[in-house]
């Protein structure tokens, strides 16, 4: 396992500009829920794309996680918006969906405005698999909707591979374009 690299792939669907960006912003901060099975759709066809085998038909995943929020935010926003994009892949693939493998640990700052820099401090240290899970030997899809420096998918990697995950790999509905700062 090389520490540095816990993540073996990221995919994302779309660059994080327009009506990507804005799809995001509705669905997480001003609850428009309708926006979810239609991106949830398109993520799907996009794993479907990236992890499914077309000779075999066989997934190259054994467990699709959301990344997950803490339990203030999660009270506060109501639902996690990661989770409701997953819908699609419980309905249509009949996926292993695991909602409560993860737990983030603590509060962290929002990580929109942040530095680089920033980001990894606050992430660090933010996850732990919850009592009684296992992971071992494990393909494992991580989901999040958006990616802008991977720290919170790498630090979620991070967690998942310490516990004998043989693969973590990442799915994204849109993510930073690196030119962009």
């Amino acid at each position: 396992m090389d520490p540095d690299r816990p993540l073996s792939r990221m995919t994302a669907l779309f660059l994080h500009d327009g009506g990507p960006a804005m799809a995001v912003r509705a669905l997480k901060y001003q609850n428009k829920r309708a926006l979810a099975p239609p991106m949830g759709r398109l993520l799907f066809a996009r794993a479907l794309h990236a992890h499914l085998d077309d000779e075999t038909k066989r997934w190259d995943i054994d467990l699709v996680v959301p990344v997950p929020l803490h339990g203030k935010r999660l009270r506060k926003r109501g639902f996690n918006q990661v989770s409701v994009l997953l819908k699609a892949f419980e309905v249509e693939a009949g996926l292993d969906v695991c909602h409560r493998l993860l737990r983030r640990r603590r509060a962290t700052t929002p990580q929109a405005g942040l530095t680089r820099k920033a980001r990894l401090k606050n992430m660090k240290g933010a996850f732990e698999l919850r009592p009684g899970r296992e992971v071992k030997g494990q393909r494992i899809l991580l989901v999040d909707d958006v990616f802008t420096t991977g720290s919170t998918l790498m630090a979620c990697a991070t967690v998942l591979k310490k516990h004998g995950a043989a693969e973590v790999s990442a799915l994204v509905f849109a993510r930073r374009d690196r030119g962009a700062a």
